[in-house]
């Protein structure tokens, strides 16, 4: 059975981030915490955190390296761009600004993670409950062409809620979307949980808690043919060459940029699912790719399930 695009918004990985990790970052406005510095979100580890010492406006700049990486190349590319392990509240606004080469304005985005303030009390309780998952992820398109020569990030809130920003992990790259979906019935999201139960002689338990992840079973699109010549290779450096050695992001539903599409659809349920399958960690489980003998010669069928377990450390 086919699965293709979801009004255009396939699952989404991020699987490289050339663009932060090879990138000079700096703060333009705003101070960091000591030991914390801005460059910490160019490490894997989303324990080891950007923090500030207030929660006011503060702009972050990442100024491409030469000669450019690939990934600079963004020429009508979607640009992810991820948020992990996150303190911003329901007010906090994200403005994304990316220049070219010549450092000329080409496309911006400011992005609300929340305005609550018209919608009903549901909902509320909703976004409350998927709050702690801290993760956040908006999309830009670039123009044609576009070489990414500087990106600035500006985090302000009206009425912030904590004292400081903080954030574990940035993201901004070009993502891998397939054409053809996986599998809408085998996308199941489960928790890990080691903690280990013990019982007295007198049967009486206790438990000892260790952290909790989540995980993400995907199945893949069993043939891929709509875009083979991109999506076949793309698939094969997902599965191949990050597997477990590299962290990665992925959005089962980028069609909803966090749980913005509340306000409108109304939609609870959807807007859980989806944050709760946003996860920042490894392929534990990966597939493999075969040559498909129903899908034509220039197609390939993946075998298997993936599962991806999220990163705490």
């Amino acid at each position: 059975m086919d699965y293709p695009l979801l009004n255009g918004q396939n699952i989404t990985f991020f699987t490289e981030n050339d663009n932060v990790d090879l990138f000079t970052l700096s703060l333009i406005s705003g101070t960091a915490a000591a030991n914390h510095p801005v460059t910490e979100l160019q490490n894997e580890s989303v324990k080891l955190t950007f923090k500030t010492t207030t929660a006011g406006t503060t702009t972050i700049r990442g100024n491409a390296p030469f000669p450019y990486p690939n990934t600079t190349n963004l020429n009508g590319q979607r640009v992810g761009i991820g948020f992990i392990n996150h303190n911003f509240g329901v007010n906090t606004i994200l403005s994304i600004r990316l220049y070219d080469t010549a450092l000329v304005l080409q496309t911006s985005q400011s992005y609300s993670a929340v305005n609550y303030s018209n919608i009903n009390q549901r909902a509320k309780i909703v976004i409350d409950e998927i709050r702690p998952y801290k993760t956040r992820i908006c999309y830009v398109n670039a123009p044609t062409p576009f070489t990414l020569g500087r990106w600035e990030i500006d985090i302000a809130d009206p009425t912030p809620s904590v004292a400081f920003w903080e954030f574990g992990r940035l993201f901004l790259t070009p993502v891998f979307q397939p054409k053809d979906n996986f599998n809408w019935e085998g996308l199941g999201t489960f928790t890990v949980d080691e903690s280990r139960v013990t019982y007295s002689d007198g049967k009486d338990s206790s438990t000892d808690f260790d952290p909790r992840s989540r995980g993400l079973n995907i199945s893949p699109p069993m043939v891929i043919k709509t875009n083979p010549v991109v999506d076949i290779p793309e698939w094969g450096r997902l599965i191949y060459l990050t597997g477990k050695r590299f962290q990665i992001l992925c959005d089962p539903y980028p069609k909803y940029p966090d749980a913005d599409f509340i306000l409108s659809d109304g939609d609870s349920i959807e807007a859980y699912h989806n944050a709760t399958g946003q996860i920042y960690g490894t392929l534990e489980t990966p597939c493999s790719i075969v040559r498909s003998a129903d899908g034509g010669i220039n197609s390939a069928k993946i075998n298997g399930n993936m599962t991806l377990i999220e990163s705490l450390g």
